[in-house]
Formats: structure tokens, C-alpha cells, sequence
């Protein structure tokens, strides 16, 4: 009697251990999705549990907090935004992190393999297509843009990255993203914001 008492104490002390350790377990980050509405309109809906697009259906499955699903068209869904801040659009059945959503959006990719790489697009627009972050694409996009055209001319790629106007001016932007407060803009998207003033001042 005294030894299966003993092995029913040890049973509930291993067992509240293992709710102790669920209860304290931290809650999966939540996500809130970003809604696109038919008249261009963006707007932040609830927070959800995931956001996937499923390729073979060419849909994009919503999980909420209660564990529902749903499948709803891409053009319903401009993207999603972590608790963290990190704020990721759906582009072609693809999710790119948004680096810097201002006077032009820019995005970034990682491939990860062997050598993980990071990749960096851009958009003219939230609504924009989403093109790689090179010269000959930067030039066709602000084709109609003077002021733009000069600065793509004579920066070298590794201007358009480099966070400007913050302490620590001249850096790659980092994970954490440019734009919050004292963090600067990239030096595309410092660049286009001049040339919006220097039009305005005409």
C-alpha cells in the first residue's frame, strides 16, 4: 500500500509539473491581418493565428484565435502584422517584410539555405507591383520623375539601403526596420521624400 502510494504522488507531482510548465509556456505571437477592401482601402482587422496562401488552391487560409479557418481570396488580404511590429505583404503568392512603407515602399526576402541571402524589392505604391531593387528597374519605375532619375543615376545600391537623417546614419537598415522614431528612412525613400518637397516648393 505505502510503495502505490508513493507512486501515485510521484504520478501528480509529474503531472502538475507538466501543467505548471503549459500554463507558463508563452503564447504564440499574435498576428493582425490587413484587409484590402475593392476601393483600394487598407485597413487592420482582428488578430488571427495565421495567414498562409495556399498555392494549389491559389487562396489564402485565415486561422483565428479560436482555431476556425476560412479561405479567402488574395485580393481580400493585403498582408499581416506581427505583435513584434513586423508588418508583411502578400504579393503574388508570396509574403514580403516591409522594410519602410512611405513616399516608396520597400521590401525585403530572405532565401535561406547553405548561405542565407537577403533579397530587397520595392513598389511605388502600398498597391504597387512589387519589383527587385535594381538600377534598371528603379529607373523604368520613376521614369516620370527628374528629380528621382538624377539621384538613381548617381547613388551606388548600397545608398539606397543605408538608413539616413539618425544616429547611426549610413548603415544597412537592420531586421528591426528604418522609419520608427529616431531610426531615419532609407536613403531611396529619404531621396523620393526630397524630391516631393523640392516639387511642392516649385
Amino acid at each position: 500500500m505505502k510503495q502505490q502510494n508513493q507512486w501515485t504522488l510521484a504520478v501528480l507531482v509529474w503531472a502538475a509539473g507538466l501543467l505548471m510548465g503549459q500554463g507558463c509556456r508563452p503564447a504564440a505571437p499574435a498576428l493582425t491581418i490587413i484587409t484590402r477592401h475593392k476601393t483600394g482601402v487598407v485597413s487592420e482587422g482582428g488578430p488571427v493565428r495565421s495567414v498562409v496562401y495556399r498555392e494549389r488552391t491559389g487562396l489564402v487560409r485565415v486561422v483565428d484565435t479560436s482555431g476556425r479557418s476560412a479561405l479567402v481570396s488574395p485580393l481580400q488580404v493585403w498582408g499581416y502584422r506581427h505583435a513584434g511590429g513586423k508588418t508583411y505583404r502578400l504579393y503574388q503568392g508570396s509574403f514580403y517584410e516591409v522594410l519602410e512603407q512611405a513616399d516608396v515602399c520597400v521590401y525585403t526576402m530572405q532565401e535561406f539555405g547553405e548561405a542565407a541571402k537577403d533579397y530587397y524589392f520595392f513598389s511605388r505604391t502600398p498597391h504597387g507591383d512589387i519589383l527587385t531593387l535594381t538600377r534598371k528597374n528603379l529607373l523604368a519605375a520613376f521614369h516620370d520623375e527628374p528629380c528621382m532619375l538624377a539621384f538613381i543615376a548617381r547613388s551606388r545600391p548600397s545608398e539606397w539601403l543605408a538608413v539616413q537623417g539618425a544616429k547611426g546614419s549610413g548603415q544597412r537598415a537592420g531586421s528591426e526596420g528604418p522609419g520608427a522614431a529616431g531610426k531615419g528612412h532609407l536613403g531611396i525613400v529619404t531621396a523620393m521624400m526630397g524630391c516631393t518637397v523640392a516639387q511642392t516648393n516649385l
